[in-house]
């Protein structure tokens, strides 16, 4: 109920009927199911539940529908104890939803549409920045020249990423840290008192996992070019996307 998203329930026979009256012939239905969900019982609950609806809709528009979405929500793990999810398994437990509602015969089965976005891409990437400063005041900061700019999740979802010293990954965690970026906001965080071993101007840190609402939520808030991409294929790095400049920052300002 607290969605902006779709049709509530109660409408949605209403909107069927109206598109049919219109002269639609071909009905599917999708939902918006949530995001980042490792629990695999949940797309059996919830394709049971999209189902459910499926049926009501058929029975007042006397039309079955071509296709159903069940749409995404397939989480990745974020952290180390967080399980990803057994694809094979959920799938299984879909498949067995389908079969309560349709019968063995896939045959008369509407067509599944799934939206797998984040699990195809999400650990595809990693954000590597460059540690700008180490602030001692009443906690410690570490400073990064990528921040809430380059990787909006954070800031925005409270979203957690796993974040590394590039070579040390083993090394001894020695304090706690913010580790931040260079807006000015205070919320510019991409991490929050989190044990790290010690750093120096220079480092490279590494953000996991920001293959998935990564690039496509970075902005150039403070004037901030947004950064190269670079593509690792069979070992071999290969640029994709050029590092923005202040040029292009101000390419649609009035001369």
């Amino acid at each position: 109920r607290e969605a902006k998203f779709g049709i509530p329930v109660e409408n949605i026979a209403a909107v069927y009927k109206s598109a049919l009256t219109d002269g639609v012939k071909t009905f599917g239905l999708q939902c918006h199911s949530g995001s980042a969900i490792l629990d695999q019982k949940h797309f059996r609950e919830n394709t049971q539940l999209i189902l459910k609806t499926a049926r009501h809709i058929e029975d007042i528009i006397n039309h079955r529908l071509l296709k159903i979405s069940i749409g995404s929500g397939f989480g990745i793990p974020y952290v180390d104890d967080e399980d990803p999810l057994n694809f094979n398994d959920v799938f299984d437990l879909v498949a067995e939803v389908f079969k309560e509602f349709y019968g063995q015969h896939q045959h008369d089965w509407p067509i599944l549409c799934i939206e797998p976005g984040r699990a195809l891409v999400g650990d595809a990437a990693i954000l590597l920045a460059q540690v700008t400063g180490i602030k001692d005041s009443y906690k410690t900061f570490i400073g990064l020249d990528a921040g809430m700019e380059t990787l909006m999740r954070p800031a925005l979802y409270g979203a957690v990423h796993r974040i590394y010293k590039v070579g040390a990954v083993t090394e001894k965690q020695n304090i706690t840290v913010d580790v931040t970026g260079r807006i000015c906001e205070n919320t510019d965080r991409l991490a929050v008192d989190i044990p790290f071993p010690d750093v120096v101007e220079g480092d490279l840190i590494a953000i996991m996992d920001t293959g998935a609402y990564g690039y496509s939520m970075a902005h150039q808030f403070n004037t901030r070019p947004r950064p190269a991409e670079v593509l690792v294929d069979k070992g071999a790095p290969r640029l994709i996307r050029s590092r923005e400049t202040i040029e292009d920052i101000f390419r649609n300002c009035d001369n």
